[in-house]
């Protein structure tokens, strides 16, 4: 890593025999070396072995910016590793988003997360890609998180004990995010990771109109579909099909 700060980014497995390429963190650190503002600054890493959360937070090389995409089947590993890793280094910014607490802003669930997890210092709802990005942007530039949409951030000052920005609206091009399939992001973490990766994680398309209780897809922020381009969605599957990945 050449750049001047540090970030990592988490999607970690479940225990189970499968390690897939991580879309969500691999769609994230794209985003962000394609921003040539943040590009000169800022190199990211994936981060998606499950292993003993100290391992995890040995490995850092002075980070910056810590950021967990999370599920039911991660969360728990996820907020340890975070946990030690701020006793680590204690300056670093803790990141959480991904369905287990992104899709959510009531306040009254916000406030049992902030008071429970006193090391995550930020969460981003709905899709991080363009809010992680001003993140970090906000970050270099000294500012407060209050201008950028779709966050809920500690907040020593608020009676609640954190604040919530504007909803962030839903209604983006997808085609805007680079692939981390076809940038060189998912070669870059086979190449690290080599056979312990046994399948990807594919996404077609994003949100959906139906608000079906078991799903966190369809809700007042997801309720529109959105779709990546067909010629890109063959290229993807060509990489795939190249690497014999399942």
């Amino acid at each position: 890593m050449s750049a001047s700060r540090r970030v990592y980014v988490h999607q970690l497995h479940a225990p189970s025999s499968k390690n897939l390429l991580p879309l969500a963190a691999g769609l994230i650190a794209s985003y962000v070396k394609h921003q040539p503002d943040l590009a000169a600054r800022y190199a990211c890493a994936i981060k998606v072995l499950r292993e003993d959360p100290a391992l995890t937070v040995r490995s850092y090389d002075d980070p910056d910016v810590l950021a967990y995409s999370t599920y039911s089947w991660n969360f728990r590993q996820s907020l340890e590793v975070a946990r030690l890793a701020k006793q680590a280094h204690p300056g670093v910014l803790v990141v959480f988003g991904g369905p287990m607490i992104a899709l959510s802003q009531r306040p009254d669930e916000l406030e049992v997360f902030f008071k429970s997890y006193p090391w995550v210092d930020l969460v981003v709802h709905g899709m991080g890609e363009w809010a992680f990005a001003d993140v970090l942007r906000a970050r270099l530039a000294g500012r407060t998180w209050e201008g950028i949409p779709g966050l809920s951030y500690r907040s020593p000052e608020a009676s609640v004990g954190f604040t919530s920005t504007t909803p962030a609206n839903f209604n983006k091009d997808l085609n805007e995010l680079p692939s981390p399939f076809l940038d060189g992001t998912f070669d870059e973490v086979l190449e690290e990771y080599g056979e312990r990766i046994t399948g990807a994680l594919w996404e077609t398309n994003r949100g959906c109109p139906f608000t079906c209780t078991f799903c966190v897809q369809g809700d007042a922020i997801f309720k529109r579909v959105l779709t990546f381009e067909t010629s890109r969605l063959y290229q993807e599957l060509e990489w795939m099909s190249e690497r014999r990945i399942e």
